[in-house]
């Protein structure tokens, strides 16, 4: 435990987590473009978590972020430039061109009110768990028996109840995140089973996309 204890503080690892879930869960480009630039250019952080950073970063805020300054910044911090090169090759596999709308949310009032709300009614949110995979709001909705036809088609009958089983398989791969929420969904008169060709972690997705055509 001390040795862990040591590499968290040695590795800034609570920052860098801390970060990446801001960038995933918040639009802030002022604040998340002068962060990331703290993280990249410190002795202290890691190769891959500086470049994991910016992948986030890029995905969010590929409209607006100087891509070139970016990628230099990253070989200035230490990352190959073979590594730097996978912002463009992430982009090009899932940027806004290529990914169906919804990944950051709608960005609404109402949605940015209702989440104010709730984040009033139940407490001050953990920063380290904010982000909810999209997975868990397209099970919810085919649990509610509310899945679009035309983005998820059936085969014979529609039920009209609500499903109590549900099986879930992606193409590409789940991620560890997706298979702990799903543990916490299942209970008492509920059944999700999650599969998939693989099981990611940011090593493992990056050397799936530098091997993409």
């Amino acid at each position: 435990m001390t040795e862990l204890s040591r590499l968290i503080e040695h590795c800034k690892l609570m920052d860098v987590s801390q970060l990446e879930q801001e960038l995933a869960c918040k639009d802030d480009h002022t604040s998340h473009h002068r962060e990331l630039l703290g993280v990249i250019r410190g002795s202290s952080i890691k190769a891959t978590d500086k470049l994991r950073l910016a992948l986030l970063y890029a995905l969010r805020y590929e409209d607006v972020a100087n891509l070139i300054a970016l990628k230099r910044e990253l070989v200035d911090g230490g990352v190959k430039q073979e590594k730097a090169e996978l912002v463009d090759l992430l982009l090009r596999a899932a940027g806004k061109a290529r990914r169906t709308p919804g990944l950051y949310g709608d960005g609404s009032l109402i949605s940015r009110m209702a989440k104010n709300l709730q984040t009033g009614l139940t407490g001050v949110e953990n920063v380290f768990t904010q982000h909810v995979p999209r997975l868990i709001s397209t099970l919810d909705a085919a649990l509610k028996g509310k899945l679009k036809e035309a983005h998820f088609p059936c085969t014979g009958n529609i039920p009209n109840a609500s499903p109590r089983q549900v099986i879930v398989f992606v193409i590409g791969g789940v991620t560890y995140e997706e298979a702990t929420k799903v543990a916490e969904i299942n209970g008492p008169g509920l059944r999700v089973i999650l599969g998939g060709t693989t099981i990611h972690n940011s090593n493992t997705f990056l050397s799936e996309l530098r091997s993409m055509p």
